[in-house]
C-alpha cells in the first residue's frame, strides 16, 4: 500500500514539475504569444469583414429610399439592430451652408429611458453642445462616463447631466468630402457601453449615410437646374412665337394650332414623350427664319417673282443660322430647317427625300399645310376641310410621307 502511495506521489510530483517548467520555457511563451496574436487578428479581420458587408448592404438599402422620412426610418432601425446594447439613437441634421444643427429623428430600444432623456438631450444651442463639438472636429466622440467627462470639462454640457440617466454616449458625423450632413448619437444608461470597434462601425455608417444624402442633394440640384433651363427655353420660345405673330398678324394663331396638332400626330405615331417636347418647340418656331425676309416680300398680296421666291426659300437657312449656336437646340431645329423638304426629294433647302428627312419635319409638313389651307389669306379664301384632306391624300408619296398621311387621316 505504501509503495503505491509513493508511486502516485512521484507521478503527481513529476507532473507538477513539468507543468511548472513549461511557462518558463522561452519557446513556449513565444508560441503562446503568437497564437494569441493570431487569434486576435483573425477575430478583428472577421469583424472588419462583417462591418464591410453590413455597411455595403445598408448603403444599398438607403439608396432605395425615395424621401427623407423613409431614409431616416431605415437608417435608425438599421443602426439599432447593429447596436442592440444602445438604449436610444438620435439623429441631427446639419445645414452645411449655415453650419446649423437641428434634431430631426429618434429611435429607441428602451422607450422609458428615451422619454427621460429627450428633453435634456435637446439644448437650445446645439452648436455649443456635444453635436457641435462633433461638427467642428468632423470625427467621432466616444464618452464612456458622461458625468466624469462633464466634470473634467467644467460641466460644459449641463443639459446632458443634470438628472439625466445617460451615462455613456457615442456620436459620429455623417461626413462626405469633408462636409458634415448630420450626426448620429447613441445613448446608454450604463457606463462604458460603447467600444472603439463600435466607434469605427458607427463612423462608417455615418459616412455611408452622408454619401447617400449628398447624392440625393446632387440629384435635387440637377433636377432643379434642368427645370430652370427647360422653363427658360420655353419662355424664350414663347417670346419668339409672340414676336412672329405680332409681325405677321395675318397668320396669327397658326404657330400654336399647328404645334398642338403636330404633338397629337406625333403621339399617334408613337413618338417618345420626351421627343414630343422638341416637336412642339420646333413647330412653334418653324417660321422663325422669316424674320430675315423683307416685309415687301413676306406680305406681298400677289404671286412672288422668281428672285423673291428664291429669297423666301432662304428662311429655313436663316432659322438654322439663328438657332444652331444655342446649346441643346439641335432637336428643336429639325422642323424649322427641314419642314419644306418633300418625300420625293423636290423640296428645299437640302433636297432630302424619304426617310432621310427627320420624322418631326415629316409630321409637321402635313400639319403645316393642313392649317395653312384651312385658314384665310389675303390672296385666297380658306379651303374647306374636304378640299384640304383631298389635297393631302393626293400629295401622299409625293410631298408627304404616306405613313404620316395615313395617321393624319385617322386622327382627323
Amino acid at each position: 500500500m505504501s509503495r503505491l502511495i509513493i508511486k502516485v506521489r512521484k507521478i503527481r510530483s513529476g507532473l507538477h514539475r513539468r507543468f511548472i517548467a513549461r511557462p518558463h520555457n522561452p519557446q513556449n511563451l513565444s508560441y503562446l504569444s503568437s497564437r494569441l496574436r493570431y487569434g486576435r487578428l483573425k477575430e478583428e479581420l472577421l469583424r472588419s469583414q462583417e462591418r464591410m458587408v453590413t455597411v455595403s448592404q445598408l448603403s444599398k438599402d438607403l439608396a432605395e429610399c425615395a424621401v427623407l422620412p423613409q431614409f431616416y426610418d431605415r437608417l435608425s432601425s438599421s443602426v439599432l439592430d447593429l447596436f442592440p446594447h444602445a438604449d436610444a439613437l438620435y439623429i441631427y441634421q446639419v445645414d452645411p451652408l449655415h453650419q446649423s444643427i437641428r434634431f430631426i429623428h429618434s429611435a429607441q430600444n428602451t422607450p422609458a429611458l428615451a422619454a427621460q432623456v429627450l428633453p435634456a438631450i435637446l439644448p437650445s444651442n446645439l452648436l455649443r453642445g456635444l453635436p457641435g463639438e462633433v461638427l467642428r472636429a468632423g470625427s467621432p466622440l466616444l464618452i464612456g462616463d458622461l458625468p466624469h467627462y462633464a466634470a473634467l470639462r467644467g460641466c460644459t454640457f449641463p443639459e446632458l447631466v443634470g438628472g439625466s440617466p445617460v451615462r455613456s454616449l457615442l456620436l459620429a458625423p455623417m461626413i462626405s468630402r469633408k462636409v458634415v450632413f448630420g450626426i448620429l448619437e447613441l445613448l446608454s444608461h450604463k457606463r462604458h457601453r460603447f467600444s472603439p470597434a463600435d466607434t469605427d462601425l458607427l463612423f462608417a455608417i455615418g459616412s455611408t449615410a452622408a454619401l447617400v444624402l449628398q447624392n440625393n442633394a446632387f440629384k435635387e440640384d440637377l433636377d432643379l437646374a434642368n427645370r430652370t433651363v427647360a422653363k427658360t427655353y420655353e419662355n424664350t420660345i414663347e417670346s419668339w412665337r409672340r414676336a412672329l405673330e405680332l409681325r405677321d398678324q395675318v397668320s396669327e394663331g397658326h404657330c400654336s394650332r399647328s404645334a398642338e396638332m403636330a404633338v397629337r400626330l406625333g403621339a399617334w405615331l408613337g413618338v417618345d414623350r420626351s421627343e414630343l417636347v422638341f416637336v412642339r418647340f420646333g413647330a412653334v418656331l418653324h417660321d422663325i427664319g422669316k424674320i430675315g425676309i423683307p416685309d415687301s416680300v413676306l406680305f406681298k398680296p400677289g404671286p412672288l417673282e422668281d428672285d423673291e421666291m428664291d429669297l423666301m426659300r432662304k428662311h429655313p437657312q436663316f432659322a438654322f443660322e439663328m438657332l444652331s449656336s444655342l446649346p441643346n437646340f439641335a432637336p428643336v431645329l429639325e422642323i424649322p430647317f427641314y419642314h419644306h423638304e418633300r418625300w420625293d426629294g423636290n423640296g428645299y433647302p437640302t433636297g432630302l427625300e424619304g426617310e432621310q428627312i427627320p420624322l418631326a419635319a415629316r409630321i409637321f409638313a402635313v400639319v403645316d399645310v393642313w392649317d395653312a389651307l384651312c385658314s384665310a389669306r389675303p390672296y385666297r379664301q380658306a379651303w374647306s376641310e374636304e378640299q384640304a384632306l383631298s389635297y393631302i391624300r393626293e400629295e401622299s408619296g409625293k410631298h408627304f410621307d404616306p405613313r404620316v398621311v395615313d395617321a393624319f387621316m385617322a386622327l382627323v
